[in-house]
């Protein structure tokens, strides 16, 4: 692989990094009722995940180059039943994927999984890769924190992913891990034990194997609670995050090492406790990396918003 297709690839894969994927949490002590989220059979749940990065590639002799990505999730959760153990099934469905590529030199893609005939372009060729997300469903285990235990999602479609034209594009999101890690980013993974009490704080840490770079990237997120804050007619639940990524640069393939030079992060999420669920959540990050592959070396910046918005199917 080149080193330009390298550091392009690795705009998608580090959307994976820089996804919260919870692993365990603690918080301090506590006065009200314990903030859960309620999973009731049947019960439905609609999200649209949207994320926009901006990515730019310092080339030194070689000038600037810059590549903007937007993408779209509509997003569907069915709750199928609650365990014993408390965690609850439910069935995911991604009824919709839009996805918008800016390049240099005008080379980009415009896709539109509901959109009426065959794309043009570039757009052609990745068609039947994003189609494949939309027509499954997967069965998600989900703790009454919001942590994802598990996505099962068929291997027969995992295999059809990896072998599509196009699919390099997709790093790790074309696995178990990945579709834990696209899940995770609309679900806010709420403290252990018990209430909570304004200016309380818990630390989630993660290790998310990453394929194409290799290593085991750290993501270390700081979880603070606000507060109660009304907004029109509604009671919610506020919360802070901010987080440190680091890079594990022993186990990098081809000689690929990361350097990270500069970040930034924060976020907010509120949460309507009366239903038990996620509202909004907005995170955004900057992260300055210099990137080496033998020789060459190139310093990245890249701005990411990703932001998770529930949605209200009787208006």
């Amino acid at each position: 692989m080149s080193f330009f297709a390298r550091c392009s690839v690795f705009v998608c894969v580090l959307l994976l990094v820089l996804t919260d994927v919870s692993d365990s949490s603690s918080s301090s002590a506590l006065a009200e009722e314990p903030l859960n989220w309620k999973f009731v059979p049947n019960e439905t749940f609609n999200y649209r995940l949207t994320q926009h990065i901006q990515m730019t590639m310092d080339l030194a002799e070689g000038g600037t180059l810059q590549v903007l990505v937007d993408q779209t999730l509509d997003l569907l959760l069915q709750v199928e039943k609650t365990m014993d153990d408390g965690s609850s099934l439910l069935r995911l469905k991604i009824q919709q994927v839009q996805l918008d590529i800016d390049g240099p030199g005008g080379q980009g893609l415009h896709y539109d999984s509901s959109a009426e005939g065959r794309p043009q372009g570039f757009a052609a060729m990745l068609a039947d890769l994003l189609k494949a997300f939309t027509t499954e469903s997967y069965q998600v285990t989900l703790s009454p924190r919001g942590k994802v235990i598990r996505v099962d999602v068929p291997e027969a479609l995992l295999e059809a992913i990896s072998n599509a034209p196009g699919s390099a594009l997709m790093a790790g999101f074309a696995t178990q891990e990945g579709f834990q890690a696209m899940l995770q980013s609309c679900l806010l993974v709420l403290p252990e034990n018990g209430p909570l009490q304004p200016n309380d704080e818990w630390t989630v840490t993660v290790e998310a194997p990453n394929p194409a770079l290799g290593g085991k990237p750290r993501r270390s997120t700081t979880y603070h609670y606000v507060g109660p804050q009304t907004a029109g007619e509604q009671s919610l639940e506020k919360f802070t995050r901010q987080a440190v990524t680091e890079f594990d640069l022993d186990a990098n393939p081809e000689g690929t090492t990361l350097e990270v030079i500069e970040q930034q992060s924060s976020g907010e999420a509120l949460f309507l406790r009366s239903a038990g669920r996620l509202e909004s959540s907005t995170d955004k990050q900057t992260m300055t990396l210099r990137i080496t592959v033998g020789k060459q070396s190139v310093r990245q910046t890249l701005k990411q918003t990703v932001k998770c918005q529930w949605v209200d199917k009787e208006k």
